[in-house]
């Protein structure tokens, strides 16, 4: 089972803390950059859900971004992270930052 949005917004909140600033998990810049909307090779628009999303971009991560495969920053891929680690294929991506 997914961790929720307010579980996973309160571990990365709390990290953020503990590092003054410098942990930073899930760059909203970056994700609406890259996901507001998303294009195929051809530029056919197959995903906009989070252009008419009015929630914390994090949010959206959590419930949707992270099950289409959905990076939550430039540095963390989950799929090339699970392909490593076999033990965390049972856990969503938003689990995994």
């Amino acid at each position: 089972m997914a961790l929720s949005y307010e579980v996973v917004k309160s571990a990365l909140d709390t990290s953020s803390a503990q590092t003054g600033g410098k942990f930073v998990a899930f760059d909203t810049a970056y994700y609406v950059a890259n996901y507001s909307v998303v294009r195929d090779a051809r530029g056919v628009v197959i995903d906009d859900s989070l252009s008419g999303f009015s929630g914390d971009p994090l949010q959206h991560y959590v419930e949707q971004g992270a099950g289409k495969g959905y990076m939550p920053n430039a540095w963390f891929d989950p799929a090339f992270y699970r392909a490593q680690y076999s033990d965390t294929g049972t856990l969503s991506a938003a689990d995994l930052i």
